[in-house]
């Protein structure tokens, strides 16, 4: 009986440590497929972003190139008012000829050779050079914050791309991990059932507290049988005391029966009388109740109580 309940209690605390070992890598399954999917989902938003970075860079280049164009076109201008406002330009018209290039600006029509404008006053020039460094720094600031445009453009493009590169060797990843604990899940004898189970964490419950019952009344019916085998230990000692008096006193009566029947085969008696004790004998032999032989068991020893006095003896 005791082989048999340390059995049932052994097997239910070998599967509650299964079904932890379960538990941990279910567990684990679910934590790399939340994983999982927070990074797919990141992946999948950093490649629109990364679309939304591709139309962003051509526009803020095509603006850059704009506003190059532009500052290179008002530069243009604003050299060759000055030129016409230099003085070396009156000697210059007068080298000037009809279909020759111009060794300033290149052009073969000179429309101020013969005519040229009125030169304006002092003041006139500061206010048109102040108009035109103004126009100047404008433009030069609006390069300036196209160029910032697109090199941000670019950094974001480039670190949007290394983001996608690194949330695909996340998901590589993780996706070798969840096969592994798939398979470690899949080695469980109760992987089918968990699976087929609607919740996860009430299949781990129910499972758990059938064992834990199982283990509990195992370790109670060990306990209760600890407890009568102590209870029965005194009482086994004297039952084996008593064995032994009573095993004296079964030699005592045959040692008196074979001095009986010696004495009866001596004597020479009426063989009716003989017959009749030989009689008696064989009957207290064969029912020993007849024969009532009680015995007195105290501290001080065991007595047979025929006669009544020897059991003063251990009173």
């Amino acid at each position: 009986m005791r082989s048999s309940l340390n059995h049932r209690r052994d097997l239910a605390q070998r599967e509650l440590q299964t079904l932890q070992s379960l538990q941990h890598d279910w567990r684990e399954g679910e934590r790399l497929h939340r994983e999982q999917t927070a990074t797919r989902q990141q992946f999948d938003a950093e490649r629109h972003r990364l679309k939304t970075l591709e139309t962003e860079g051509r526009q803020a280049a095509e603006r850059l190139k704009a506003a190059e164009s532009e500052d290179a076109t008002i530069r243009a201008q604003i050299e060759a008012a000055r030129a016409a406002r230099s003085e070396s330009v009156e000697q210059l018209r007068q080298y000037l000829r009809e279909d020759e290039p111009c060794p300033v600006c290149g052009g073969t029509d000179h429309p101020f050779r013969h005519a040229p404008p009125a030169h304006p006053g002092v003041a006139m020039i500061e206010a048109i050079e102040r108009q035109e460094r103004q126009r100047l720094e404008g433009q030069r600031q609006q390069v300036e914050r196209a160029q910032q445009t697109y090199h941000q453009c670019s950094a974001d493009y480039r670190a949007c791309r290394q983001g996608m590169q690194e949330r695909e060797r996340q998901l590589e990843t993780l996706s070798r991990q969840l096969d592994q604990a798939r398979a470690a899940i899949d080695a469980h004898d109760d992987a089918p059932a968990l699976r087929r189970s609607e919740s996860a964490d009430g299949w781990f419950e129910t499972r758990r507290e059938r064992l834990n019952r199982q283990w509990q009344e195992a370790s109670d019916r060990l306990a209760a049988l600890d407890d009568a085998e102590r209870l029965l230990q005194p009482l086994e000692a004297d039952w084996q005391r008593l064995s032994l008096e009573l095993g004296k006193l079964d030699r005592l009566f045959a040692a008196h029966r074979k001095a009986i029947s010696d004495l009866a085969l001596s004597a020479d008696t009426d063989t009716s009388a003989l017959k009749r004790i030989r009689a008696q004998l064989d009957a207290m032999a064969e029912h020993p109740i007849l024969i009532e032989r009680p015995f007195v068991v105290t501290s001080k020893g065991t007595r047979l109580a025929r006669p009544l006095d020897n059991v003063r003896e251990i009173l």
